[in-house]
């Protein structure tokens, strides 16, 4: 049976969003052409040096990880989504180096701003972090080249760009029972996190989740630059 998605997450803190039957969809079948270990660029958030948000969400998956159809992600792996650019194997070989030059343009005169993520609660096929305020992560991705998000659900599951910004701190590795996940008794501290530059990444589908090496930063000040890695 088809789940119901949720994309107003204002108030959403209790039970997952889940089908008539009481559950929630598995993450993994979204987009079966994903296969693992095929790489795809994106424009991410990332959090290289947010100790603070790194803690919180360790803090959180010592209480997660009894939870066996959830698989936690890795402080070093966590990333806010933005825009896809496509696969790379679909792509010509200065597709990165153009969409960093696309983005600095586009990027042009945006000062680096703040973001409060959490408290933690769920959208289809993951646990999350609430981010706030919205309105500046759709300005940011607004000035992102690469493809529009959908607002369809495919494959079961919305894509992760058609759903409020968030941070994904586990996927549900198949439809699991509602009432089994801890939303409505476990709490995560809200973060504040400096958001001073985006990353190109190259990303695969590996180990139940997703890991990604950097192709580029674009810095988000006055003098904003772009560095390929």
């Amino acid at each position: 049976m088809a789940t119901t998605f949720r994309t107003d997450l204002d108030g959403v803190t209790g039970p997952a969003p889940s089908s008539p039957d009481g559950f929630v969809a598995g993450h993994w079948r979204w987009r079966p052409d994903w296969t693992e270990g095929r790489r795809c660029l994106w424009w991410y958030l990332t959090f290289e040096n947010q100790s603070e948000l790194h803690a919180a969400v360790q803090q959180t998956n010592r209480h997660l990880s009894a939870v066996t159809a959830l698989d936690l992600v890795p402080s070093r792996w966590l990333h806010l989504t933005l825009r896809e650019i496509g696969y790379v194997d679909e792509l010509p070989t200065t597709a990165p180096a153009r969409a960093l030059a696309e983005a600095l343009r586009g990027l042009s005169g945006m000062e680096h701003f703040r973001l409060s993520l959490g408290p933690m609660t769920v959208l289809p096929g993951a646990l999350v972090l609430r981010v706030s305020p919205e309105q500046a992560v759709h300005q940011l991705r607004a000035r992102l080249p690469g493809n529009l998000p959908t607002p369809d659900a495919r494959d079961g599951l919305p894509a992760p760009d058609a759903v409020p910004p968030h941070v994904s701190i586990g996927y549900l590795r198949s439809d699991i029972a509602a009432h089994t996940l801890p939303t409505s008794t476990l709490s995560t501290p809200t973060v504040s996190v400096k958001v001073s530059h985006v990353t190109l990444a190259e990303v695969t589908r590996r180990n139940w989740r997703y890991e990604w090496s950097p192709r580029g930063h674009v810095s988000l000040n006055p003098g904003a630059r772009a560095d390929e890695a």
